[in-house]
């Protein structure tokens, strides 16, 4: 399956299908946003998307950075339009993209099935 994110708050629902799942985000804060006529509208966080699972050969493609812009880090109680959440933190030179909140990958995991491709 392909699965596509627009600008703003997604929610990726469990993709633990057994099927390889690539899923595309844009990066609400570095891709061109044709809505607002601008990039950086993502500076607090508040238009974070979530991953609720994957398995582990699935793929994750952030739209707008290169993947050496990536970083990968645990959050906690992150406050988010649907409530507070909990799990790997996907940033893009610092600004929290993506949290995957599925408890069967690890940090590294997740960071390897990632990357970024220019807008």
């Amino acid at each position: 399956d392909e699965l596509y994110g627009g600008f703003g708050h997604n929610t990726f629902e469990n993709e633990q299908d057994g099927s390889i799942d690539k899923l595309f985000f844009k990066s609400d804060q570095f891709a061109y946003n044709y809505i607002y006529d601008q990039a950086g509208n993502n500076p607090n966080g508040r238009k974070v998307d979530i991953i609720k699972g994957l398995d582990a050969f699935d793929e994750i493609i952030m739209q707008g950075v290169v993947t050496s812009q990536l970083t990968f880090a645990a959050v906690e109680n992150f406050v988010t339009p649907s409530g507070q959440i909990s799990g790997i933190g996907i940033f893009a030179d610092g600004f929290i993209e993506c949290i995957f909140t599925g408890n069967n990958l690890n940090i590294n995991q997740v960071s390897s099935m990632t990357s970024g491709i220019p807008a």
